[in-house]
């Protein structure tokens, strides 16, 4: 059976706004704006509103560069280490 992605859209409480559920070989941002034209759609009846935000040109998150990690091995005394 191939495989499936799928995703939810839930409110504050946990109750279920929207449902998708695709190919595994669709991108996960197709996905999401999938789901969200569902959220639309579907939003206006329960009195949901859904607005578009735009980030600013130039917008970065903040992000912190992590430090390297070393990838060998270490063994004590007697053990296998690299």
């Amino acid at each position: 059976m191939p495989g499936r992605k799928h995703g939810l859209a839930m409110d504050v409480p946990g109750l279920v706004i929207a449902v998708v559920v695709l190919t595994a070989n669709i991108q996960v941002n197709t996905a999401g704006v999938v789901l969200l034209d569902q959220v639309v759609a579907h939003g206006a009846g329960l009195g949901i509103d859904v607005e578009t935000v735009e980030r600013s040109p130039g917008h970065r998150p903040d992000v912190a560069a992590l430090p390297a990690r070393s990838s060998g091995l270490r063994a004590g005394p007697g053990g296998a280490g690299g």
